[in-house]
């Protein structure tokens, strides 16, 4: 999506920047486009807390009466909140304006039929909500179960056509990390506030109406497990209740699977997983 916007350093598009809602997502998005040189002064974040989110950045508790037409606008709302805003907000458009969402779950052919006048609409996907010089920890394959305190030093501004990733560079913030060339790792984010634990869609099955997935118990057994679900995105779907961090479910196949089977956990390397560590 920067790809698309920032040129050279610079802000391609010129006219006011309106963004409705500002929460994780968005709220990284824009702090990544002011340091890429956007003009706060052209950015109106509309949202019902009035919470600041930047200086120079105006703030609206309700979409402006009047004013120039926006040069861009996303939305950046909760998915089911999407028809409460539309009427109000679809009005204030023009064919010029570029409408980009960032609503998991909601399809093109959803924002067409209540935006009608923008020429172009683009849907993003971004998964987590990340920024250079954010502080991270490493846990490396050779040293299972500690961690190393590191930061993003390098964030691609494009997603890889494949698997729709951002690919980032993590340096450590100590010498004595025991990394060596070419070792593999994982790298932890942590995050301000809620942030929805997530499931692969093919994690979830149903039966008469209701959702479930197989949680695997430290014992290696299954245990069927009902859960409510928020807005289905292209590949994952907020888990809302019914699981809590540190669950560990199976990814696929749920269809042959029985309650109290035994099975063998491995992580999406084939790693065999460790239920009862900490992570």
């Amino acid at each position: 999506m920067s790809d698309a916007l920032i040129k050279v350093g610079a802000w391609a598009l010129e006219g006011p920047i309106w963004l409705i809602g500002c929460g994780n997502m968005a709220g990284a998005m824009l702090r990544r486009w002011l340091d890429c040189g956007l003009n706060p002064r052209e950015v109106t974040v509309i949202r019902q807390s009035g919470a600041p989110v930047a200086d120079g950045v105006t703030v609206l508790t309700a979409l402006p009466p009047d004013g120039p037409v926006p040069a861009l606008v996303m939305l950046g709302v909760k998915p089911q909140m999407l028809d409460s805003v539309a009427p109000d907000l679809a009005p204030l458009l023009s064919e010029q304006t570029l409408l980009v969402s960032i609503l998991a779950g909601v399809e093109l052919a959803a924002l067409r039929r209540r935006f009608s006048m923008p020429h172009t609409i683009v849907r993003a996907m971004p998964n987590t909500p990340v920024a250079v010089g954010q502080a991270v920890s490493v846990e490396l394959w050779s040293h299972p179960g500690e961690r190393f305190e590191g930061r993003i030093r390098e964030l691609s501004p494009a997603a890889d056509p494949r698997s729709r990733t951002f690919a980032a560079r993590i340096a450590f913030t100590s010498a004595k990390a025991p990394a060596e060339l070419g070792q593999s790792a994982r790298v932890f984010i942590a995050h301000e506030g809620l942030i929805p634990l997530a499931v692969p869609l093919s994690a979830v099955t149903a039966e008469n109406g209701q959702a479930y997935v197989w949680r695997v118990n430290p014992d290696h057994r299954l245990a069927r497990t009902v859960v409510r679900l928020g807005p289905y995105g292209t590949d994952s779907v907020p888990v809302l209740e019914g699981l809590k961090p540190g669950d560990w479910v199976v990814a696929a196949g749920g269809h042959v699977l029985r309650e109290g089977q035994e099975v063998r956990p491995v992580d999406r390397t084939n790693r065999v997983v460790n239920l009862t560590a900490k992570e």
